[in-house]
């Protein structure tokens, strides 16, 4: 199994969808925004699963070059916490 694979899966397990490009992986989940704690719980989880993975086959995860983007309309993203986003 290729290890972009190996990370599909991993990201599958936390019900991530996993996109990958060259050396770069995009991760995303979509919510509503009353559940946007859970996503966030779900996210910092499952990429803490992919440091995992990602050391234990001698690869760094760059966390300075990882970013968050929330996306929504303006009444969905007003709905946020300051909790919820950072």
């Amino acid at each position: 199994m290729s290890h972009a694979a190996e990370l599909q899966t991993v990201a599958k397990r936390h019900g991530v969808m996993f996109h990958g490009f060259a050396d770069d992986t995009q991760l995303s989940i979509s919510v509503n925004p009353e559940d946007a704690k859970r996503a966030k719980q779900t996210m910092i989880d499952c990429v803490s699963r992919i440091r995992k993975w990602s050391s234990s086959h001698r690869l760094k995860l760059h966390a300075s070059k990882s970013e968050v983007i929330w996306l929504g309309s303006r009444q969905q993203l007003a709905k946020l916490s300051a909790d919820d986003i950072t």
